[in-house]
């Protein structure tokens, strides 16, 4: 009787232990057309990270400024701005992009000198919101960006695209915690 509770006890702790993970991974169930990154790029001056993948705190109020476009090219330079919440460095981190392989992948890098990475696009509405993953400090980050005037509300088609392609969802801005850093 001990060693069949022992193990029905042992069964529930597994069990217990793999619920969250099953309900934190990517749903992958919605159509996805190919995103033109650089038309939701063209779309959005200013945006504030809403969500990302992790909970280390390198996302927290991080705003992005777009301070170069050429449609032409296509290239655009954000300014990342991280307040440095958390214990981390408050710092500014310039990211050039340029066209990649196709529409959705971008190529991005990180400074003057860094090392070229890919982005992936999975999803914009082309006014306020774009779900992507992007290399950052090592880490692939799966996050949505949104528009500073849907930050109290995000556009639920954003959030959706963001849980369907992204394995956790961590809140890395909220207004009561971020509104000093939000210009």
């Amino acid at each position: 009787m001990r060693t069949l509770l022992s193990k029905g006890a042992f069964a529930i702790f597994l069990f217990l232990l793999a619920l969250p993970a099953a309900q934190c991974k990517a749903k992958h169930q919605l159509n996805h057309d190919v995103v033109d990154a650089f038309k939701a790029i063209g779309a959005v001056v200013y945006s504030i990270a809403l969500f990302d993948i992790d909970q280390d705190g390198d996302l927290d109020c991080v705003t992005a400024l777009r301070t170069e476009f050429d449609k032409s090219v296509p290239s655009a330079t954000y300014v990342w701005i991280l307040p440095g919440l958390s214990g981390k460095e408050k710092k500014n981190v310039t990211i050039h992009v340029r066209a990649g392989t196709s529409p959705d992948k971008p190529v991005l890098t990180v400074g003057d000198d860094g090392p070229e990475q890919t982005a992936k696009f999975f999803y914009t509405d082309y006014k306020t919101c774009a779900v992507f993953e992007a290399p950052f400090q090592g880490l692939e980050e799966c996050m949505v960006w949104v528009a500073k005037d849907v930050i109290a509300d995000p556009p639920q088609d954003c959030v959706d695209e963001y849980e369907d392609n992204c394995d956790v969802k961590h809140i890395a801005c909220d207004e009561n915690t971020c509104s000093p850093f939000i210009a």
